[in-house]
């Protein structure tokens, strides 16, 4: 008797747990992160001379076709500094924490600058739970001298 009763018992906790449904976590959350920004520039070069570039500004971001905020891109981020309007890249540079559709403009001073588009995205999940995102987008460009 002390066995099936038990056995209610039990059963009786793990359908109040369960929700009735299925998507209904039962243990908790499990956490997800990303250990690297998603869009990462790794270079930018002079289209004449293929010298690369130390710093560049981004500008013009949008996530989605929407305007981004700036601040919100970069809480995940590698070397990029908000400054107005501005995402001031020294290079190589990287922001964002998850997949997104972006188009921005790449300048340097004497430079033509560069509109680029870019569906940005992680190429690996490391672990169940937790997990962690990495192998972020890599994006090189070119830019004409004025």
């Amino acid at each position: 008797m002390k066995h099936l009763t038990l056995a209610a018992c039990i059963a009786a906790m793990l359908s109040a747990c369960s929700g009735g449904e299925p998507e209904a976590p039962v243990f908790g959350t499990c956490d997800v992160y990303a250990d690297e920004p998603v869009l990462n520039i790794v270079s930018v070069k002079d289209a004449t001379t293929g010298a690369a570039l130390d710093q560049v500004s981004l500008t013009d971001l949008r996530v989605g076709g929407v305007a981004a905020a700036l601040e919100s891109l970069t809480w995940l981020q590698s070397r990029v500094v908000v400054s107005g309007q501005t995402l001031a890249c020294t290079l190589p540079c990287g922001f964002g924490d998850g997949p997104m559709h972006v188009t921005l403009t790449v300048s340097a001073l004497g430079y033509e600058p560069a509109a680029i588009t870019v569906d940005a995205s992680y190429s690996v999940l490391r672990g169940n739970c937790p997990g962690v995102y990495s192998g972020g987008t890599t994006v090189s460009v070119t830019l004409r001298r004025l």
